[in-house]
């Protein structure tokens, strides 16, 4: 009987403080404000309203040589540099 007593009185307490904030890494992902619109077929796809694609959106990334490099980027090239350079400064 006690604990009863005991459970109703942290439940109204828990009520009586204000609600916790919640995260957006815990909001629901369809969740929606009470005044918003409804979805419609755009947002069902998730593509917003005011987007449309153009010709800029087929264009594949491609990495050129800088004017400044003679040669195109070699990753295990440069790592390579990298170590020199600190066993230059490290006294090896």
């Amino acid at each position: 009987m006690q604990a009863r007593k005991e459970v109703a009185a942290s439940r109204e307490a828990a009520a009586a403080q204000p609600p916790r904030p919640v995260y957006p890494s815990r909001v629901d992902k369809d969740w929606r404000p009470a005044n918003a619109p409804p979805p419609g077929p755009a947002a069902q796809a998730g593509v917003p309203a005011a987007w449309s694609p153009g010709p800029q959106d087929q264009l594949q990334p491609v990495r050129k040589t800088l004017p400044h490099e003679k040669k195109p980027y070699d990753p295990k090239e440069n790592l390579a540099r990298l170590k020199r350079v600190i066993n230059e400064r490290s006294g090896r």
